[in-house]
C-alpha cells in the first residue's frame, strides 16, 4: 500500500544520513598541511604566463598607437594652412579621439595591472584583509588610487605606486590634448595682388573741359575737398586695397602742408562813419566803427561795429561795451612773390582771417600760408575703407630752379614751371627722389579755387552768409579755428591731386588666414602617462611569472575559502563593521598539501 512504502522510505533514510555533530567531526579530523611561501611560488615556475597578459599587451600596444598617431598628425599639419585639412572632421576632433583612445586603452591594462599586484601584496608576506578592497578600488579610478597611495597600511612596491599614480594622471589627458592645436591667423601676401597708393611728383595742368568757363575734374574736386574742410570734413586718402589688408613699407607724394600765426596784436586804423538810411517810415543815422587791419603785403581785414540804442552823442571808440559786431568773419587772400633765391620756401597761398565776438575787445586775427610739401609716409596700412596713415613725416620744399617761357625777374608763373627740393630738410633722399615740379598753370588753377572758396566764407552778424556760398560762413563759425581750417584744406588738397596724373606706390595685399599650431609642450602628460603604463605592466609581468594569475576576477573568493579563522570572526552584518573586522585580520597566500593557493590566517 502507500503508506507501507512511505515508511519504508523514511526508514531508509533515517539508516544512511548522518548526525550533524558526526559531519563536522569528520571534516574537521584531519589538519590542512600548508607549504612555506617559496614553495608556494614554485608551484608556478611552468605558468604560461605571458599567455595570460594578451589582453592587457595588446591594449598598451594599441594605447602606444593612438599617441604615436597623434604626434604623426601633429608633425604633418604644424605649421601649415587650416585650409589643407579637407576632412569632414576637424583636425581637434581627430587628436581628442585618439588621445580618449589612447587613455581608454592604457586603463585596460593599468587596471587589471593593479587587480593582479593585490595578489603579489598577499604573497609577499600577511597583510590586512582590507587591503583586498583597497586594490579593488585602486583599478576602478582615481579616488581608490589615491585612498590606496596614502593608505596607512604602507609597503606599496614600485609598482603599485606607478599603478595608482598613472590611474591619477590619465584624469587630465583629455584636457591636456584639448590645448595641442591651436588655430591662430597669420597675415599672408595675396597671391598675383598688389596695393596701391597713389602719388605725385609732379603738379601738372588738367585738360579742361566745357564752354565760356573751363573746368575740370580735379578742380571741381578740389573745390568740393575746400567745402568739406570748411564744414569740419576731410576728403579721404585714395588708396586701392583688393584685400582683408593692405600695407606700404614707405612712399612720398607731393602736397601741401599749413603753417599759421596769431597776429591778434596788430594795430588796426578805426574811422567813425555816420551813414543816413532810411525805411517805409521815417529817415535815421546809423553809426558805426570801420577798423583796418593790416596784416602784411598790402592785405587788409575790416570789422564794422554798430553803436548800440540811439544816441545823440556819438559812442566812445574805446568803450567795447557801446558797441556791437557786425562784422563776424573776413578773410583776405594773395599769392606769394616771386622766388629769387635758392632754398627760399616754396608758398603757394597766404591768407588771413579775422573772426570777432561780442565777448572779445580785440578780434582774433590768424595769418597761415599754405607751403608746397613733400608728405613721407613710413609703414602705412589699410583694414577695409580704412586708411592709417603710419607715421606721416611733412617737409617744406624749397626753390630750386625754374623753367622760364618768359624772361625777366617775376616772370609769369602761368608759364613758368618751378622745381623745389627737399634738400636739407631730413628728408629721406636716400630712399626717394628730392626734387618736385610745380606747373605754373597748374598753381594758378589751385590759387583760384582756394580764393573763391575762402572768400566765400566771409560772415556778417546782420546778414548772415551770402546765399549764393552754400552757407560757408554759417559752417565756418560753427567751428571758427582757422589753423585748424587751414590744416584740413591742405589735407584735402593733398588727397585730390593724387587721384590725377599719379603714379601708384606699390604695397603688399595681406589675407587673414589660419594656421594650425601644435604646442607640444602639452603632449607630455599624456605620453608620461602611456609610458607609466607601460612601464607598469612590464614590472607586473616580471613580478607575477610565479604567482596566481587572478586579476580582477571575483571567482577566487567564491572558490578558495578563507582558512583559519573561526566562525565568530565572520559574525558582521554591515559593511563598515566588516571593513572594521578586515582591518584587524591578517592573511598571506600560502599553497597547501593539495597545491590550492588560499588566503590563511596568520
Amino acid at each position: 500500500s502507500t503508506d507501507d512504502e512511505e515508511q519504508s522510505l523514511e526508514t531508509l533514510t533515517q539508516q544512511t544520513k548522518p548526525e550533524p555533530q558526526e559531519t563536522i567531526r569528520r571534516l574537521t579530523s584531519r589538519e590542512t598541511l600548508f607549504m612555506s611561501p617559496s614553495k608556494t611560488w614554485n608551484l608556478y615556475r611552468r605558468n604560461p604566463w605571458y599567455l595570460s597578459w594578451q589582453q592587457e599587451t595588446w591594449a598598451m600596444i594599441f594605447s602606444l598607437s593612438c599617441l604615436i598617431a597623434v604626434a604623426v598628425i601633429m608633425a604633418w599639419i604644424d605649421g601649415k594652412r587650416l585650409s589643407i585639412w579637407h576632412w569632414a572632421i576637424q583636425p581637434n576632433a581627430v587628436i581628442s579621439v585618439l588621445i580618449v583612445s589612447s587613455k581608454a586603452a592604457l586603463m585596460i591594462s593599468t587596471a587589471s595591472c593593479v587587480s593582479q599586484l593585490k595578489w603579489t601584496h598577499f604573497q609577499k608576506r600577511p597583510r590586512q584583509l582590507r587591503d583586498l578592497e583597497g586594490f579593488d578600488d585602486a583599478s576602478r579610478g582615481a579616488w581608490g588610487s589615491v585612498q590606496l597611495l596614502f593608505s596607512p597600511s604602507g609597503y606599496l612596491n614600485v609598482a603599485v605606486t606607478l599603478g595608482c599614480a598613472v590611474t591619477v594622471l590619465v584624469l587630465a589627458m583629455e584636457t591636456f590634448g584639448q590645448q595641442l592645436l591651436s588655430f591662430p591667423e597669420r597675415r599672408i601676401p595675396v597671391t598675383n595682388e598688389t596695393a596701391s597708393f597713389p602719388v605725385i611728383q609732379n603738379f601738372n595742368a588738367m585738360p579742361s573741359w566745357g564752354t565760356g568757363v573751363q573746368l575740370s575734374d580735379r578742380l571741381l574736386k578740389s573745390r568740393l575737398g575746400l567745402m568739406e574742410s570748411i564744414y569740419g570734413q576731410t576728403t579721404d586718402p585714395p588708396f586701392d586695397c583688393p584685400a582683408s589688408s593692405c600695407s606700404w613699407d614707405s612712399h612720398v607724394t607731393l602736397g601741401l602742408c599749413s603753417r599759421c600765426e596769431d597776429v591778434s596784436s596788430t594795430p588796426g586804423g578805426c574811422e567813425i562813419k555816420i551813414t543816413t538810411k532810411s525805411n517805409k517810415f521815417d529817415q535815421y543815422n546809423e553809426t558805426t566803427l570801420e577798423c583796418d587791419y593790416d596784416t602784411g603785403k598790402g592785405r587788409n581785414l575790416t570789422t564794422i561795429r554798430r553803436a548800440l540804442g540811439v544816441a545823440k552823442d556819438i559812442p566812445d571808440p574805446n568803450n567795447a561795451s557801446a558797441w556791437t559786431y557786425s562784422t563776424a568773419i573776413d578773410i583776405s587772400t594773395w599769392d606769394t612773390d616771386a622766388f629769387y633765391n635758392k632754398g627760399q620756401p616754396a608758398v603757394a597761398f597766404n591768407f588771413s582771417a579775422i573772426v570777432t565776438n561780442d565777448t572779445w575787445e580785440r578780434p582774433q586775427i590768424t595769418t597761415c600760408s599754405l607751403y608746397f610739401c613733400a608728405w613721407v609716409y613710413e609703414n602705412s596700412t589699410a583694414q577695409g575703407q580704412n586708411f592709417n596713415e603710419g607715421k606721416l613725416e611733412k617737409y617744406i620744399l624749397g626753390y630750386d630752379s625754374i623753367q622760364r617761357t618768359q624772361t625777366g625777374p617775376g616772370a609769369n608763373m602761368d608759364t613758368s614751371n618751378y622745381t623745389f627740393s627737399a634738400n636739407g630738410t631730413g628728408f629721406p633722399s636716400d630712399k626717394h627722389n628730392e626734387t618736385f615740379t610745380v606747373y605754373g598753370d597748374a598753381d594758378s588753377e589751385m590759387f583760384g579755387h582756394l580764393t573763391t572758396i575762402l572768400e566765400s566764407s566771409t560772415f556778417s552778424y546782420v546778414s548772415g552768409s551770402n546765399a549764393s556760398t552754400a552757407g560757408l560762413g554759417d559752417a565756418l563759425m560753427v567751428n571758427p579755428n582757422i589753423t585748424e581750417l587751414a590744416d584740413r584744406m591742405s589735407t584735402s588738397m593733398t588727397n585730390v591731386w593724387r587721384q590725377y596724373q599719379s603714379t601708384p606706390a606699390i604695397g603688399t595685399a595681406w589675407e587673414s588666414v589660419a594656421f594650425i599650431h601644435v604646442e607640444w609642450a602639452w603632449l607630455a602628460l599624456p605620453a608620461a602617462a602611456v609610458a607609466g603604463a607601460g612601464a607598469v605592466l612590464l614590472m607586473t609581468l616580471i613580478q607575477n611569472r610565479r604567482t596566481v594569475l587572478w586579476k580582477s576576477s571575483v571567482l577566487p573568493y567564491s572558490f578558495r575559502s578563507l582558512h583559519g579563522w573561526e566562525d565568530a570572526d565572520f559574525d558582521m552584518e554591515t559593511l563598515d563593521e566588516i571593513r572594521d573586522r578586515a582591518k584587524e585580520m591578517k592573511g598571506q597566500l600560502i599553497g597547501d598539501e593539495n597545491e590550492r593557493v588560499r588566503l590563511v590566517k596568520s
